[in-house]
């Protein structure tokens, strides 16, 4: 392991001597992280830039280029590994003590000397010597049931000796053999579009996007923009529904000092036999030692404002996998009907063996089995292994026409991929789905005791299951009175997760601010903003800081037309263990399965943002995206675009350092280049929103008669 680290950081050191400067700047009054002992080196400071020792060595504020090579190794071997109280204390030795010391030149905007490297690798070498097998808690975790997914750990990765030292040999082979281009060599090396002006120009449009853009534009058949108009509640063609009328408002006391369980559950009730409604919490903190379900259509949860309403939880057991505000619908299928031809990318009409049982305006998905074929085409052979062999939903859409003469079905909503008849492509018919829901306009909390946050796994504060027209609006987070006052999990809002979107179509989530979440382990925690197997959600004007990853895709395939617009990510933190705050950076990013044709919207990411082949992480995640436009994106992070096939990169402020190169961490077998344009010319980029522009567009040519 020693020798390891000693190789990566001198190789990179050879090839990028003048650009391995760490800027630790801006932590704690802007005092040197050096400066402090390493008891009180903490992992984030109030500010979204933050340096430790350890993030120095493991890419927290590095160059790319050494980041990748580094953080990225050591983060998958600790997520495919549940550590012993006695491998924990060794790593936190590593991290803290050894890193603390010997590497403080790391801070102090020097390139790491040759001592330096030492250092590092003897500390290493004396660890692994140390170590005995008693040492080392390895636990295979088998890969949860397809039916069973949106209860299992997202994050569930196998950690056998040989996954192990398969994924440290590829790891080791591309570091040896070839250094990773800088950010210039990149952008230089993509296909060039022609839309950035001369220097000094007003402004620029994207060569995809002209002023007449039409949805099947494109530069050749591979080299597109998908129309991601289509997402959020009603398609984004309407405004959030405002209901005002009936109100039923939830009586209990209003400063924390009683459990308000039964009298919220009670409102909701109430507001159900009234055929929908608001239940309405008003100024004042409400206590729940309870959770809180709603399945009923119609059903609004509504406060005075964020800066006013809010709803504490307290309970911390039993919740694995559960969140403490759930709406919930019982969704069920038809028979399955087979496609007769394959379906065509960008196309709504599909053609279908039969119709029977199909009507319009109904719900249905479209999907197919991850076949052997399916996995080969994408180089997965291997990699992929929790779903194959499974029917998966890839496409929620609703019937617009049906034509039972030709046997062919007209969707609301364009295929974001090519649907083959050979991987068994099929639609099934759906209800169920709970509508027209929403919670708004107040604040949430429900972090606790620190080792109880550690001792649940992927807890979600609010939970959206097989919900359609649903809204979150105006929902905050806020400091949990559960939360210590001192230490480990001090001035927590939540235990894990935020807001959790499962098997969901046609949501909006804006104007929401969450953050400082307690359990930032492996395992799937952490989790702010998190699209499961999810059509056209719309994330807008939303902030997510100190969660792990606080924007992400996860868990299985069938997440497309996912938009984020407008939304800032900052402090994401993968926390090494649970008893002391060492890690590493962790970026918003797509985590699992091949998310099809989503959109990074004119959006800030000061901890980075990923789409990349994450290989066998996370039960064999593989490609992560395809066809997914990084849009007009800013903040002090690295984004890492290396997608299946296409992806795109249109426009990036000159602060953000953007990563193509098919060499770079994640770059295997996602050949070509993804296309790049106009990087460090966002600000110039016409239009600012892609997702705006293209909805104005449509409207208006729905609008015409």
């Amino acid at each position: 392991m020693g020798r390891r680290i000693r190789r990566q950081v001198r190789t990179l050191q050879a090839t990028h001597a003048t650009q391995l400067r760490p800027n630790c700047s801006g932590v704690d009054g802007g005092l040197p992280v050096t400066a402090r002992p390493a008891t009180a080196v903490r992992a984030r400071a109030k500010s979204s830039r933050f340096c430790t020792p350890a993030h120095c060595l493991l890419g927290g504020s590095l160059t790319r280029s050494f980041a990748s090579r580094l953080d990225a190794p050591f983060q998958s071997r600790i997520d495919r590994v549940i550590f012993s109280r006695a491998l924990m204390r060794v790593w936190q030795v590593l991290l803290a003590a050894v890193l603390s010391s010997a590497l403080t030149i790391q801070c102090t905007g020097a390139a790491p000397t040759a001592a330096s490297i030492d250092a590092v690798g003897a500390a290493a070498d004396t660890v692994a010597s140390d170590l005995n097998a008693s040492d080392l808690t390895t636990i295979d975790t088998p890969a949860p049931d397809a039916a069973d997914a949106p209860q299992a750990a997202a994050d569930a990765a196998p950690t056998d000796a040989q996954t192990d030292a398969q994924t440290d040999a590829q790891t080791d082979a591309q570091t040896d053999a070839q250094s990773a281009p800088t950010d210039a060599d990149s952008t230089a090396s993509n296909l060039d579009g022609g839309g950035p002006p001369a220097d000094g120009a007003a402004s620029w449009r994207s060569a995809l996007f002209p002023v007449q853009w039409q949805p099947d534009f494109g530069l050749d058949a591979q080299t597109f923009l998908h129309d991601f108009s289509y997402a959020g509640y009603a398609h984004s063609e309407v405004p959030l529904p405002k209901p005002t009328t009936p109100v039923v408002s939830v009586v209990c006391s209003t400063n924390g000092s009683a459990d308000c369980s039964s009298a919220a559950q009670e409102a909701i009730a109430k507001v159900a036999q009234l055929g929908g409604g608001v239940v309405y919490f008003g100024k004042g903190l409400f206590r729940f030692d309870g959770t809180l379900l709603v399945s009923h259509q119609g059903t609004v949860l509504r406060g005075a404002g964020s800066n006013l309403t809010k709803l504490w939880f307290t309970q911390t057991k039993g919740m694995d996998y559960k969140a403490h505000l759930t709406f919930a619908g019982q969704l069920s299928e038809q028979a399955d009907l087979k496609l007769s031809q394959d379906g065509v990318n960008r196309s709504k009409v599909v053609k279908l063996a039969s119709v029977q049982g199909l009507s319009v305006g109904q719900e249905l998905t479209l999907g197919w089995t991850i076949t052997p074929q399916f996995i080969a085409t994408h180089g997965m052979t291997g990699v992929w292994s929790a779903f194959n062999g499974k029917w998966q939903p890839f496409f929620r859409r609703k019937i617009v026409a049906i034509d039972p003469s030709s046997l062919t079905v007209t969707l609301d909503v364009p295929l974001r991929y090519a649907a083959l008849v050979s991987d068994g492509a099929s639609v099934r018919g759906q209800n169920g789905y709970l509508r027209q829901v929403g919670v708004e306009h107040l604040a949430i909390a429900n972090a606790g005791a620190y080792a109880q946050a550690w001792a649940q796994t992927q807890v979600a504060a609010i939970g959206f299951d097989h919900v359609a027209d649903g809204w979150l609006l105006d929902v905050d987070s806020f400091i949990s009175p559960s939360a210590p006052s001192q230490g480990l999990g001090s001035g927590a809002h939540l235990l894990s997760g935020g807001v959790r979107l499962i098997a969901c179509n046609r949501i909006t989530v804006s104007d929401c601010h969450l953050g400082k979440a307690q359990n930032r382990g492996g395992g799937g925690n952490g989790y702010l903003f998190e699209v499961r197997t999810s059509s056209e959600v719309l994330m807008r004007d939303c902030s997510g800081s100190a969660g792990r990853h606080n924007f992400i895709q996860n868990w299985g395939f069938g997440t497309s037309g996912w938009v984020v617009l407008r939304c800032t990510s900052s402090g994401g933190f993968n926390q090494l263990a649970q008893e002391m705050d060492v890690g590493f950076l962790a970026k918003s990013e797509f985590h699992h399965s091949l998310a099809m044709a989503n959109l990074i919207d004119h959006s800030v990411f000061d901890d980075g943002f990923g789409a990349v082949n994450r290989g066998l992480e996370s039960t064999g995640a593989g490609h992560t995206a395809t066809q997914t436009v990084v849009w007009n994106v800013g903040g002090k992070g690295y984004v890492d675009s290396l997608q299946f096939g296409m992806g795109y990169v249109i426009g990036s402020l000159p602060a953000t350092h953007i990563t193509t190169a098919l060499t770079a961490n994640g770059g295997k077998g996602t050949a070509p280049l993804d296309y790049t344009e106009g990087v460090g010319l966002g600000a110039q980029l016409t239009p600012a929103s892609l997702f705006e522009a293209q909805l104005t567009l449509r409207l208006a040519a729905k609008a015409k008669p």
